[in-house]
């Protein structure tokens, strides 16, 4: 059986190098300001721009996209003081239907918890581990300007 400092370290050496996190998080940066791509993209290069900006901060990347039948988990990662922090990650072009954290509402809130726990039932290993729920709000304006506030413990 895989012990929990074994994974972590498996999971660390997986993590990509310093350098290539920086091309990859300018590659996304473009393809975020890039108002051909289609709305349904942009959903999930805002969940790959936070996962490589925390990654950039020596945070762990657990799981992405994670399903269940209470919901998706959008970013699962570790932070460095080794708290399990599920993330929903909300990226918008415009405030024209509310901003990005408008649409983190009450029903989200508690879909989000059951899938949190959920996961953490399916991974033993971090069960005892303290848990956070944040989210991150991305908002790219017209001009190519990426607006990006993580709310820390949000819900």
């Amino acid at each position: 059986m895989i012990n929990e400092e074994d994974m972590i370290l498996d999971i660390q050496q997986e993590n990509i190098q310093q350098e290539e996190l920086l091309s990859r998080v300018a590659k996304v940066e473009e393809q975020l300001c890039d108002f051909s791509i289609p709305n349904k993209t942009i959903g999930s290069l805002g969940e790959e721009y936070t996962s490589l900006k925390l990654m950039l901060k020596n945070w762990i990347l657990l799981d992405r996209n994670w399903h269940s039948r209470f919901g998706e988990l959008d970013v699962v990662m570790m932070n460095t003081e080794g708290i399990i922090v599920f993330i929903e990650v909300k990226t918008r072009r415009s405030i024209r239907f509310g901003t990005p954290l408008e649409a983190v509402t009450e029903e989200k809130r508690i879909k989000t918890h059951k899938a949190a726990f959920n996961w953490l039932e399916n991974h033993k290993m971090f069960k005892h581990r303290r848990i956070r729920f944040d989210v991150v709000s991305i908002l790219i304006s017209k001009d190519k300007n990426i607006q990006i506030q993580h709310i820390l413990g949000a819900f």
